[in-house]
Parts: C-alpha cells; sequence; structure tokens
C-alpha cells in the first residue's frame, strides 16, 4: 500500500513538473521577444517600451464612446504596428478601431469590425491627405464606415460601426500638422 502511495506521488509529481516545464516553454518566446505582438494597458506603455513615438489616437470622440481605448494591442517587430480597439458607452461592444502599420502594410486586426458590403468607396481629401472612405454594412447588417491613408511611414486606417460622418471626424482629429512631403526641406 505504501509503494503504490508513492508511486502516486512520484506520478503526480512527474506531471507537475511537466506542466510547469510546458508552461515556462510558452513563455519564452514573450521573454525573448519582447517586441512582437501583445497586449498593452496604455499608450504610454507602447512609446517607452516599444520606442514607437509617433501612436495616432483620435482627440475626438462622439458621446457614446468611452476613453480610455478598451484594448491596446502593438508590436515592433516584424515591423511598427499599434492596434486601438474603443468600446461604445452603453452597450461595451467594439464600436471603433484605429490600426497604425509600418510600410503601407495592411491593418493587423482580428475583424471585429469589417465592412462586408460596400455600398460606397471614393477617394476623399482628408486634411490634405488623399484617403479611402467605405461606407457599407458589417457582417450583422450594421451601418459601417472605414477610411484609410498615409501618414508619413505608417498607414493608418480607421473602422467604425456607424455612418461616415463621425469618422471622419474621428479621423481628422488623428492627424496633427502639415501633409506630409509638404515640408520645408
Amino acid at each position: 500500500m505504501k509503494k503504490q502511495f508513492i508511486r502516486y506521488l512520484l506520478f503526480a509529481a512527474t506531471v507537475a513538473a511537466v506542466i510547469l516545464m510546458l508552461r515556462i516553454i510558452n513563455w519564452m518566446p514573450w521573454i525573448i521577444q519582447k517586441d512582437t505582438i501583445r497586449p498593452y494597458s496604455n499608450i504610454d506603455l507602447v512609446r517607452t517600451r516599444l520606442q514607437i513615438h509617433r501612436v495616432y489616437v483620435p482627440s475626438y470622440f462622439p458621446k457614446n464612446l468611452r476613453w480610455p481605448p478598451s484594448r491596446i494591442l502593438a508590436q515592433r517587430t516584424p515591423f511598427i504596428a499599434v492596434i486601438l480597439e474603443f468600446r461604445d458607452e452603453q452597450t461595451g461592444d467594439t464600436i471603433l478601431m484605429t490600426s497604425q502599420t509600418a510600410g503601407g502594410r495592411p491593418p493587423v486586426w482580428d475583424r471585429k469590425i469589417e465592412v462586408q458590403r460596400v455600398e460606397e468607396q471614393v477617394t476623399y481629401s482628408l486634411k490634405g491627405r488623399k484617403a479611402v472612405l467605405t461606407v457599407g454594412q458589417c457582417a450583422d447588417g450594421e451601418h459601417c464606415s472605414g477610411v484609410s491613408w498615409d501618414e508619413g511611414k505608417y498607414r493608418i486606417d480607421v473602422l467604425m460601426k456607424s455612418g461616415p460622418f463621425d469618422l471622419i471626424g474621428i479621423a481628422e482629429s488623428m492627424i496633427h500638422g502639415s501633409v506630409p512631403g509638404s515640408e520645408a526641406p
């Protein structure tokens, strides 16, 4: 009986050791690759830890949007990307997403908001920047719209579950300064 108890105890200890080792191995990439995509609690941490000095954040919010962002994801490797999600004040649903990616890369988000049925897509002048404005419906039939433009070395994408009017105000509030390329040498 005593030998059987010791065997069970050794088996349980071995299983616990294997589980612990698997957890440590699972954490290794996060420890080694500190600048791959991961969540952050605030934008200042993104700036300091990843050395991303220019993070494009809206300064205008309609009354129904909740500040601070409900989710912040960022990476420096393999390219700079910052994703912000904002929730509706009353429902708690994600209704606004912004993506900032280096080198003109497409956004890297998980498609919580996506224009599924495009009703109209036009070129739009957004504070002197050439932008593409898309208006349509999301998968659930709600109105949604998106706007994309290049801002220096970044591509900015903003998607919102609403018509284009609030979206344009939010996107314009993310732009500060002159049109890229128009600065004096």
